[in-house]
Parts: structure tokens; sequence; C-alpha cells
């Protein structure tokens, strides 16, 4: 999937885009796994409102930077990090609920940068708060995996979702059902990185959990 990136519409976004650009994928080599193409650039006037202090607020009420080391607010504090996944995880089920899943991954992936700013919580984190932090990510993840197998699915969307299953599957307290979507989302993002073999492990494996699941069935009978 070629990314298409504009940067000429305001200060603001054009910086995030660059960040978008700076945090892309790449082989080794530092080659990017899809070809990223400036469609447009542009000079700001010195009026240009995008210049002033406050920054306009994207018209989704998206309130945060892409990245939480741009973010002015204080995301050491484990409590502002989760209100900003939480709040971002809210965003991107609205997104996927008018069927835009490319808003809605990236408003998911932006949630769990936010609560990686704290992947070991302060000793002093209130028992309330660790538990909600500590959930958060599996839904996260989970949507994420499910998002990037929208059509058109690249070579970066499998490595997406390999990533988040992987993550999934290496958490100590994990559902029969959530294991079973892991592994089949996994199994999906393995076939389009043409590893057969491991595919075919991870439907498997989720077979052994979910007999009656057609969709997993389906996938062994095709490999």
């Amino acid at each position: 999937m070629t990314q298409t990136i504009l940067l000429n519409e305001s200060f603001l976004f054009s910086h995030q885009k660059v960040c978008r650009i700076e945090n892309h994928a790449t082989n080794p080599g530092d080659v990017p796994t899809e070809p990223i193409i400036i469609a447009d650039r542009g000079e700001l006037s010195p009026s240009d409102s995008s210049l002033s202090e406050q920054q306009p607020v994207a018209s989704d009420g998206d309130l945060y930077e892409d990245y939480p080391e741009d973010d002015t607010r204080d995301t050491q504090n484990p409590a502002i990090a989760f209100e900003a996944g939480r709040m971002l995880r809210e965003l991107g089920t609205a997104r996927w609920k008018e069927g835009t899943a490319a808003d809605a991954l990236a408003k998911w992936q932006k949630a769990l940068r936010y609560l990686d700013v704290h992947p070991v919580l302060p000793d002093d984190t209130s028992p309330e708060l660790a538990e909600e932090f500590n959930t958060l990510p599996m839904p996260l993840l989970l949507n994420s995996a499910l998002a990037a197998f929208k059509e058109p699915v690249g070579i970066a969307d499998a490595r997406i979702a390999f990533s988040a299953t992987s993550t999934v599957l290496g958490l100590l307290k994990l559902s029969d059902s959530d294991r079973v979507k892991a592994l089949y989302q996994q199994g999906l993002a393995q076939l389009t990185l043409k590893e057969g073999e491991a595919a075919e492990g991870a439907f498997l494996e989720a077979f052994s959990l979910a007999k009656e699941d057609k969709a997993i069935a389906a996938e062994l009978e095709h490999l």
C-alpha cells in the first residue's frame, strides 16, 4: 500500500506527517516497507493560522499529538497517558463504525503509543488505575490486527497485525477466546508475509481451541 503524504495542509499536520515518515517501518538497509510519496508541498504565509500559538483541534476531536514525545501534556503521569489511550480508543471505535478502517487503525495504534510510555507502571500507581491501564492494551491490539486486514492489505499491514498478535499471545492472562482471535489474525498475517508453515501452525493451534470455527477450518483447507 503506497503511503501518500500531503505536506501543505498546515504546520501542525505537516509535523505529524513528518513523524509518520520518520517512524514508518523499514526493511534491512533502512528502506521503507512501502513506497512513501510526498504528493504536494507548500509555503506558509506569516498570517497562516497554523503558526499561531493556539493550534487547531482535529475535526474528530482528537486533542493529542501523533507521538507522545511531541505532546505538551505530562504523559509521564500514568493517569494522563491512560486518558489519552482511552479517548483514542473511543475515537478509533467511532471511525470503525463509520467504515473507515484505516482511520480506526491509526487511532488505535496511536493509543498504544501513549500507553507504551509506561511499559512498567510506577510503584505508587493506584490498584484501580493499574487494572484499567493493564486491561486497555488487549482490545487495542486485537482491534488493530483486525483493522489491518481490511482491504487493501499490504506487507506493512501484515506486519502491524503480526506485531499486535505477537504481543497479545505473550500476555500471561489470556482467555481461550482471545487466544483464538490472536492466532487466527496472526495466521493471516503470516500468509501475507509468505510464511505458510508458520501460518499453518497458528491456524492449527487456534483450531484446537475452537473446532467449530468455520473461518479457521477454511484457512486450513486452503493450505
